[in-house]
Parts: C-alpha cells; structure tokens; sequence
C-alpha cells in the first residue's frame, strides 16, 4: 500500500466521522432521546469548588473564560504560521496539511464526544482507536508533503 491510499482513507474517514456527528447532532436537535451529557467537554474550563479553573488551559488562560476562544486564537496563529513557512518554502503543501489536521482533528475529537456518551466504551480501547488513527494520520501528513505538485 503506497503512501497515498493512506491520505485517502485519512479523507474518507475524515467525511465519514463529519457526516456521523452531523447526523448525531440532527437527531438530537429533533428533540425525541432525552439529554445524556457527553464525555468530553471542550469548551468550559474545569473549575474546583472554589471556583477556581483546575484545568491546564483555565491556568494558562485565565481571563479567557472559555476553550473556544483559546483553540481560536492558537489555530490562528499556527494558520499564520503555515503561510509564511509555505512562503519560505516556496510550497502550498503546508498550507494544505495544516487545513487537512484543523479538520480532521476537529471532526476526531467531535466525534470521540458522541463516541463517549454515557462513557460506554472502555478507555483502553479508545486510546488503541485514536493510536491507529494517529499513525492513519502521520502517514496521510507524509503522503501530502511527498507528493509532486
């Protein structure tokens, strides 16, 4: 198996994890299943009883108040960082492996939330899940930047 099949199932596996917890989120919208909290929260900081943030982004980031703003602003910065090194490197690959992670890590982590609600699943075998897709990945990477444009 050559190295592009690897981006290409990378690509599929990509669609089909954003058409999964689209169609996950339609249904819930529809109202029919009563609410279960997900797993995965990213977006509020944790916070002691004091009220204190005890997550590790909370402490870096304590005025933000919330992790969207937070993934906003490092996705733009390393947006911005992808240009320029592209136009250092006299090469759009770069600007495309980054869009291709921000999007196939998106829809990851948003589909591992669906994945884990009600915490069914052992961790041990989501951990083995995301270790498979993290080589699927490394390899998808590779295939972009080896590739003759």
């Amino acid at each position: 198996m050559d190295l592009s099949n690897y981006f290409r199932l990378a690509v599929y596996f990509c669609l089909v994890m954003i058409i999964f917890t689209l169609a996950v989120d339609f249904v819930s919208s529809l109202g029919i299943f009563a609410p279960v909290d997900s797993g995965v929260d990213l977006t509020t900081p944790a916070t002691d009883v004091a009220g204190r943030s005890s997550g590790i982004f909370g402490l870096l980031s304590p005025t933000i108040g919330s992790m969207a703003s937070f993934w906003a602003i490092l996705l733009t910065l390393e947006g911005i960082g992808a240009i320029v090194v592209a136009k250092l490197v006299g090469s759009t690959n770069i600007i495309g492996v980054y869009l291709f992670s921000v999007t196939f890590w998106g829809a990851f982590i948003r589909c591992l939330t669906v994945v884990n609600i009600g915490s069914y699943l052992p961790i041990e075998f989501i951990t083995m899940f995301v270790v498979g897709i993290f080589f699927v990945w490394i390899a998808s990477v590779i295939s972009m930047m080896t590739s003759v444009s």
